[in-house]
């Protein structure tokens, strides 16, 4: 659901100023949050996303789950910058499996069972032991934690799992990247990717809605400023703990 007004204006208050004596270098308590920690995501509103949410931001829109903040609609272009990437496997029921939650397994670890068998495209999808017309997904997701750089929602960390229909468009990512990096000797969040909503049909005629990504077109910088480099860089050291510890949510929203 739609944040309130009172939520709203909650969570963009100015933060009361913190006495003198409480502030240190290294926060203690705080290492136990983490793991519980909710991971804002991208949302791409396809046809099969309930009705309700389908009315408020309509097809193709980007939003931000779960607070349900819209980042652009479908066509319109945002900047954004990769703080950190990395894969992650999942288990996927049948999308006529109603009896639980769409994901039963997850995992970090590229040598688990889920990983292998996404990995193995004869194992990829497996029918259901007990009613074979139903099938199991072990999926791969490519993820992208991304720092926006406009709009409302300026200056949030979100990720942008790419699986299923879009993995090729993650992988034309990591290939991106990996080249602009080497090429110019720079670091991953070094880069400016202007991303946008786009609809994609393939060879079976099925069309869904899906983030594409491309170099700025406004003729902003290919770069981060050096002022924003020096931000994100203890930013992207504690994701890739984060992850190094299995801390790192690892499944898309869709």
């Amino acid at each position: 659901m739609a944040q309130t007004e009172q939520q709203t204006a909650l969570a963009t208050q100015e933060p009361a100023q913190v006495p003198a004596y409480l502030k240190t270098s290294e926060p203690k308590g705080v290492d136990e949050l983490a793991q519980y920690r909710s991971t804002p995501r991208l949302k791409i509103i396809q046809a099969m996303t309930d009705d309700a949410i389908q009315t408020e931001f309509g097809l193709g829109s980007v939003v931000i789950m779960p607070d349900s903040v819209l980042l652009s609609r479908y066509s319109e272009p945002f900047m954004a910058v990769p703080v950190f990437f990395w894969p992650s496997w999942a288990t996927w029921r049948d999308l006529t499996d109603t009896s639980g939650p769409m994901i039963v397994e997850e995992s970090l670890d590229p040598e688990s069972t889920v990983a292998m068998a996404a990995k193995n495209s004869k194992k990829r999808v497996e029918p259901y032991a007990d009613d074979p017309s139903m099938n199991w997904h072990h999926v791969e997701s490519l993820n992208f934690a991304l720092e926006i750089q406009d709009g409302q929602s300026v200056g949030a960390v979100v990720v942008a799992s790419f699986c299923k229909g879009g993995h090729s468009e993650g992988r034309r990512l990591c290939g991106y990247l990996a080249r602009k990096s080497a090429e110019k000797n720079v670091d991953l969040f070094a880069n400016r990717v202007q991303f946008v909503s786009g609809k994609v049909t393939n060879r079976q005629n099925q069309t869904w809605y899906q983030l594409g990504f491309g170099a700025p077109e406004d003729g902003s910088p290919l770069f981060i400023d050096e002022e924003t480099h020096a931000r994100l860089l203890p930013l992207h050291g504690e994701l890739k703990k984060l992850h190094s510890v299995g801390l790192l949510a690892a499944v898309a929203v869709d």
